[in-house]
């Protein structure tokens, strides 16, 4: 089963993954 979160990604220009990629480190230091 491929993931569609990293078909996504890939989908997305550079800027818009950086800002995912962002606030996905974000979120893990809020929640830690």
């Amino acid at each position: 089963m491929k993931n569609p979160q990293r078909i996504n990604s890939q989908k997305m220009p550079p800027s818009e993954k950086d800002k995912t990629e962002q606030s996905r480190l974000i979120d893990l230091s809020l929640s830690h």
